[in-house]
């Protein structure tokens, strides 16, 4: 499964988890391979119930900054080791 450079953070994280996977493919918009967003990276995105709630100040502001994000923010650069990325999570 592949989503777009500038695909919102909910469904990024909506293609993660329907995809049943680990990672999904960022590519622009002439297909090319951008990178992956990752359960890894970013587990608080892909908890049981949601993103995390954060309590303190600090938190806010960090789950507040990742509001507006878009894939292209989220995703880790092409140039690394792809192939652990796209395993089942199952």
């Amino acid at each position: 499964m592949t989503i777009g450079a500038d695909t919102g953070l909910q469904q990024v994280v909506d293609a993660v988890e329907s995809a049943g996977a680990r990672a999904v493919a960022v590519v622009d918009a002439s297909g090319r391979f951008l990178g992956v967003v990752d359960r890894d990276t970013y587990p608080q995105l892909f908890e049981a119930d949601g993103p995390r709630v954060a309590g303190t100040p600090r938190q806010r502001r960090r789950r507040d900054r990742m509001a507006g994000a878009t894939a292209r923010d989220l995703m880790t650069p092409a140039g690394t080791e792809p192939s652990a990325w796209f395993r089942s999570s199952a």
